[in-house]
C-alpha cells in the first residue's frame, strides 16, 4: 500500500499554487516518505498501531550529485586564510582550481 502511494506520488505533477508543474522528483517523494514514516512511528509509540508500514519500503535512489567549485573570487579570499594550522587546506583547494578551470574550458571553449 505504501509502495503504491510512493509510485503514485512520483507519477503525479507537483503544484505551485493552483498551477501543475513537472512531475515530482524522487528526492521529494523520499522526504514525504520520511514524514509519513515519522507519523507512523509516533502512532506506534502511542500504541495506536503495531507496525510502521514505511519500514518495508526502500527509498528511491537519487542521482542528484552536484559538483561545486569555488569561484575565482572565493578562492582569492580563502587561500590567504590557509596558513598556520590551516595550511593543509591548500592541498584541497589547489587541485580543485585545476578541475574548475578544466570544467570552464569544457563549458566555454575559447
Amino acid at each position: 500500500m505504501v509502495r503504491k502511494f510512493c509510485q503514485e506520488r512520483l507519477g503525479t505533477p507537483a503544484r505551485k499554487g493552483k498551477e501543475k508543474t513537472a512531475p515530482r522528483q524522487p528526492a521529494t517523494v523520499n522526504r514525504e516518505m520520511s514524514v509519513l514514516s515519522r507519523i507512523f512511528s509516533l502512532a506506534m509509540e502511542e500504541e495506536v498501531i503495531e507496525d510502521n508500514p514505511c519500514r518495508k519500503v526502500k527509498q528511491f535512489e537519487l542521482d542528484n550529485q552536484v559538483i561545486n567549485y569555488l569561484s575565482k573570487e572565493e578562492e582569492a579570499r580563502l587561500l590567504p586564510q590557509c596558513i598556520g594550522e590551516r595550511e593543509h587546506l591548500r592541498a584541497i583547494v589547489l587541485p580543485r582550481r585545476q578541475h574548475r578551470d578544466a570544467a570552464e574550458r569544457t563549458v566555454h571553449p575559447s
